[in-house]
């Protein structure tokens, strides 16, 4: 273990020294990780426009290619 003269140091700087080795031996804490649960569904805000129920992405997007075409 390596030592630290701090005999011709101010005492504030003492000080410092001091809390800056007792923060340096704390224990490393892990950063938080993703969530436990990643199959949580996420609710989105919609607004009603005449779909009762689920609607799938295929339908959607045959909605959007017939929007394109002219036809509906």
């Amino acid at each position: 273990m390596d030592t630290l003269d701090v005999r011709d140091l101010p005492d504030d700087q003492i000080e410092f020294i001091q809390q800056l080795i007792e923060f340096m031996r704390q224990k490393r804490q892990k950063p938080p990780g993703p969530p436990k649960d990643e199959t949580e569904t996420i609710h989105l805000h919609s607004w009603s426009l005449g779909v009762k129920g689920e609607i799938s992405r295929e339908e959607i997007y045959d909605y959007l290619d017939e929007r394109e075409d002219g036809t509906r």
